[in-house]
């Protein structure tokens, strides 16, 4: 029991003797009294004892030191914003994982790249544009692909124009690296056309863009299956509309290079709209 608790038991005792001496004159009450206060002198000494050898004791214990761990002498602790900081990377950010962007090896004029799909990755290079020049727009959109390399190979390139500082940046992605960065350096405009800037994005003014791919392929016919092989489309905002958007096959052969050319309006697939541009 407490110290407290024993002082308040005892009070209550005496009070209760004092009550019984004095107003009923009981000698009960006096023999209380001689024993209650026999029994305070006694607690209260032994609680001043108690008392003082614990203070003694609290004095005689060592001071406990915090020890900092640490990976090398001296390194001052991470906070815990440090820890969270150095977690690994989701692998969603990781350029391990890639996107498939050609799947069929044996239809080399399909690829897999919808609209939203491009819109997704037109803001994350807009982002990047405009943190480098507030003006930034889009003026040429680039796909490149080598159908017969190893896992295939597609490249997208998205170029900004910027009038204040007549600069154009251009920002990649492509299946075997999907985040979209930047390549420099940002050269000035070559020809005019390269300042005029799109109103409407061409994969939207355009939806059905990538049969424009599968429709000269017909044309053409069957490409060379070597590492060189490749084609190339690409929309700008070209002042001529029949050239709104081109594509360029290149067949490698042993060294020997065909290449064919065509061009598109962008607006119907059929041959009214599409002209051949390598006679």
């Amino acid at each position: 029991m407490r110290r407290w608790k024993t002082a308040l038991v005892l009070g209550i005792g005496m009070a209760l003797a004092v009550v019984l001496y004095y107003f009923q004159s009981s000698p009960l009450g006096a023999g209380i009294v001689g024993f209650l206060t026999i029994l305070a002198s006694i607690f209260g000494f032994w609680g001043i004892s108690l008392r003082d050898v614990f203070r003694k004791r609290e004095r005689s214990l060592p001071e406990v030191k915090t020890v900092e761990t640490s990976a090398r002498k001296g390194e001052k602790p991470k906070s815990r914003e440090e820890h969270r900081g150095a977690e690994t990377v989701p692998l969603g950010m990781k350029e391990t994982e890639g996107i498939v962007l050609l799947p069929d090896a044996s239809d080399i004029a399909r690829l897999s790249m919808s609209n939203d799909f491009l819109d997704t990755k037109y803001e994350e290079a807009r982002r990047q544009a405009i943190a480098k020049y507030d003006d930034a727009q889009l003026c040429r959109f680039t796909v490149q692909v080598f159908p017969f390399v190893q896992n295939r190979k597609v490249n997208v390139y998205l170029d900004f124009y910027s009038k204040w500082a007549d600069r154009l940046c251009q920002f990649r992605f492509s299946d075997t690296n999907p985040l979209t960065r930047h390549a420099p350096p940002d050269n000035r405009p070559i020809i005019d056309d390269d300042r005029v800037v799109f109103i409407t994005l061409p994969w939207n003014k355009s939806p059905r863009w990538t049969q424009f791919i599968s429709r000269v392929y017909q044309r053409i016919g069957a490409l060379h299956p070597s590492d060189e092989t490749h084609y190339q489309v690409s929309a700008r905002p070209s002042k001529d509309v029949r050239r709104s958007w081109s594509i360029i096959f290149v067949d490698n052969f042993g060294g020997i290079v065909n290449n064919y050319q065509f061009s598109w309006t962008g607006a119907e697939i059929d041959d009214q709209n599409i002209d051949r541009r390598d006679y």
